[in-house]
């Protein structure tokens, strides 16, 4: 435990660095250098995190369960199921494919948050759905980059939602959509619904 805890003591004071080197660049001037910080210090953080995280499980304080939902609630992870719609909230843009401390961070909590929300209300089986993956965009940074969607972690996203909600999602039974719209802070939403039903919701999505 002792070494795990001198990493994590290593990626803090590595993560201190770097967000001192932010907070001194001017990110309008040199927007690609302040993505590569910013994003670097973001994946210190996860991996702190994760470290963090098997140290206690294998203290045995608390089901690993029980911290994965607290873990999802802690990050804002939204779940709901409403006129035969599944809505699944993340509080962030999708992080790029790099690492798999980004797919721990991320994808463990949403596990458990799902798990916890099917035995509340119990998710239908989508058998033939689509998918719609909203990537909401905080309004008014209009020097920000925008990223391609086949850059993204959706597929992990997507495997762990259709484990919990869909019969498969194989490309025969299951299609996938990407759209963006402003908002008032990054987040990422999905929503499942019957395949039937996805024209007349986007079209209400877009008059919104």
């Amino acid at each position: 435990m002792q070494i795990r805890l001198h990493r994590v003591r290593e990626l803090l004071h590595i993560m201190d660095a770097q967000i001192g080197s932010m907070e001194t660049l001017d990110g309008k001037r040199f927007p690609e250098k302040f993505e590569a910080i910013s994003t670097e210090t973001a994946l210190q953080a996860e991996k702190a995190a994760c470290i963090l995280r098997q140290i206690l499980y294998d203290s045995g304080t608390i089901p690993k369960a029980a911290y994965l939902g607290k873990a999802a609630s802690s990050q804002g992870v939204r779940i709901a199921f409403g006129d035969g719609i599944l809505e699944v909230a993340l509080p962030c843009l999708l992080p790029k494919k790099r690492g798999r401390y980004s797919n721990q961070f991320f994808l463990d909590p949403l596990n458990a948050a799902l798990e916890q929300f099917n035995r509340a209300l119990p998710i239908p089986r989508f058998r033939e759905c689509s998918v719609c993956f909203v990537h909401v965009f905080q309004s008014g940074c209009a020097s920000r980059k925008y990223f391609d969607y086949d850059n993204l972690q959706q597929k992990q996203i997507l495997d762990v939602i259709a484990l919990h909600a869909m019969v498969d999602d194989n490309s025969l039974l299951c299609d996938v959509h990407h759209t963006a719209e402003p908002g008032e802070t990054d987040e990422t939403k999905v929503f499942v619904m019957p395949k039937k039903r996805f024209p007349e919701w986007l079209s209400e999505r877009q008059k919104a």
